[in-house]
């Protein structure tokens, strides 16, 4: 019996398109949350098929080896993601002279920006058809978040909790003796803390008070500002809610608490570093003592990445970590700022 060879049709292989990420400023978050999951983890953030991210292009003129955002081709820019993870307060001007070349995506570390006039352009930039802006503020991405967000709309919404509370402590005492500049409290944890309590419990924030103490270091070392920071704040429905973030801790602690009004309380412990990826679910008990219902593994970064970059390629939703949800925080945290006398920073 004689067998008849099919002949198989193959058609042009799926086009790749290649993704060039640019990181400008290669500090300790450019390198940790930037740089590093981009040359080890790609694979666990690129949804779509047919996507090759490129080698990162650094750009930071402290850098013997720094390329320039006017390096790469002009026809190349417009596809680029572009990390912008320097100093805060330049973020405005690194954003308006990347727009100005051509670039059209950015992902931009917290705080977006500092000061009101730095809100005020900000605000004209991100007013462009063109332009694609996320926030980096990991716990907006965190399965802990969208866990403690259901289970406030199980118990009847953002009304039904009586106050929130939350703590977010490290020290940060080698850290900011290695710096020649350095921030305040207000721009180290509370830009991630502001964005989770509108978050959960509405974006309409409302200052009532805010205080600040030095890092003091020895007898010769004061860090303006830099040793904690103390916000009262009420939500929408007037809720209060109270955030404390010390760096002068000795241990870590990252945790957020609700009371409820039918005398529920929950708190969520959030990774405090990289070190261990998991959250932790408890209840507290009318004595404080506290016991973890669930635990899970939650890497905020690679799920940030993964949906940044998935909105910035067109296969997913836009993040709720944009200009417009970050900015009146912005401009909650410089009306902050003033209440405890510091002035705006300017750039260099």
């Amino acid at each position: 019996m004689t067998q008849t060879a099919t002949a198989r049709i193959v058609g042009p292989a799926p086009a790749t398109e290649d993704v060039q990420p640019v990181i400008v400023g290669l500090g300790h978050a450019g390198t940790n949350f930037h740089l590093r999951p981009l040359e080890t983890h790609a694979d666990h953030f690129l949804s779509r098929a047919g996507v090759r991210l490129l080698p990162p292009m650094v750009v930071d003129p402290r850098l013997s080896e720094s390329r320039r955002l006017a390096d790469l081709a002009v026809e190349r820019r417009g596809g680029a993601i572009v990390h912008i993870s320097a100093t805060a307060v330049l973020n405005t001007r690194i954003l308006t002279q990347a727009y100005e070349l051509g670039y059209r995506r950015f992902l931009v570390e917290k705080p977006l920006c500092i000061g009101f006039r730095q809100i005020e352009e900000m605000e004209a930039i991100a007013r462009a058809d063109d332009i694609k802006i996320v926030v980096v503020t990991n716990w907006l991405f965190s399965r802990l978040t969208r866990l403690l967000a259901r289970r406030i709309a199980e118990h009847g919404g953002p009304d039904a909790v009586v106050t929130l509370e939350m703590h977010q402590h490290k020290p940060r005492f080698s850290r900011t003796r290695s710096r020649t500049v350095n921030p305040t409290a207000f721009e180290v944890e509370l830009p991630h803390m502001l964005g989770l309590t509108a978050h959960l419990l509405g974006p309409r924030l409302t200052l009532v008070s805010s205080a600040c103490e030095d890092l003091v270091v020895g007898e010769t070392h004061r860090y303006e500002a830099l040793g904690s920071v103390t916000l009262r704040l009420t939500a929408n429905a007037g809720t209060p809610a109270t955030l404390l973030s010390d760096l002068r801790k000795p241990t870590r602690e990252r945790w957020v608490d609700l009371r409820f009004r039918d005398g529920a309380r929950l708190r969520g412990y959030f990774p405090c570093s990289s070190d261990d990826c998991f959250s932790h679910l408890a209840t507290v008990d009318e004595d404080g003592g506290v016991t973890v219902i669930d635990r899970f593994e939650d890497n905020t970064v690679q799920q940030m990445l993964r949906e940044t970059y998935d909105y910035f390629l067109g296969i997913g939703d836009r993040p709720v970590s944009t200009p417009e949800f970050h900015l009146p925080m912005c401009r909650l945290l410089a009306q902050a700022r003033a209440t405890c006398g510091l002035k705006d920073p300017e750039p260099e």
